[in-house]
């Protein structure tokens, strides 16, 4: 399984095996060339992020941002890896924000810092990032 944090200047990614966490990381979007040229860079990582990891399926965050102005391009980035995802036969489960945060840490309020907290308890060569 692939879980994909999409954003319009970075994207979260973490690979996993069962529960084991095998690879993760942040990939920078590049902001030339406008609109255009971030969903070219967008689409590039995410290709290579699909055929270098071949997940059976894709959990992407919702987009749970309708008031910013960068939505449109994030539902787009989003789009695209819908249809990246749909060519090589990989099902896309999009999860709410509040329903990640209920599931690891029992309770769908908590805030980011939190989460991160209870994430690197489940996979501690995530704690050295707790603190940048």
């Amino acid at each position: 399984m692939l879980a994909i944090d999409p954003g319009t200047k970075y994207l979260g990614y973490a690979s996993f095996e069962g529960e084991e966490l095998t690879d993760y990381g942040v990939k920078a979007i590049r902001q030339t060339g406008g609109p255009k040229g971030m969903l070219l860079h967008a689409e590039a990582i995410l290709q290579r992020l699909l055929e270098e990891k071949r997940p059976g399926e894709i959990v992407v965050e919702r987009n749970a941002f309708s008031q910013i102005r960068q939505n449109a391009r994030l539902m787009l980035a989003i789009t695209l890896l819908h249809g990246l995802a749909k060519k090589l036969g990989i099902r896309v489960f999009e999860v709410d924000p509040r329903t990640v945060r209920k599931i690891v840490c029992k309770d769908g309020n908590v805030g980011k810092r939190e989460l991160a907290r209870t994430v690197a308890v489940q996979y501690p060569e995530l704690k050295a990032y707790l603190e940048s």
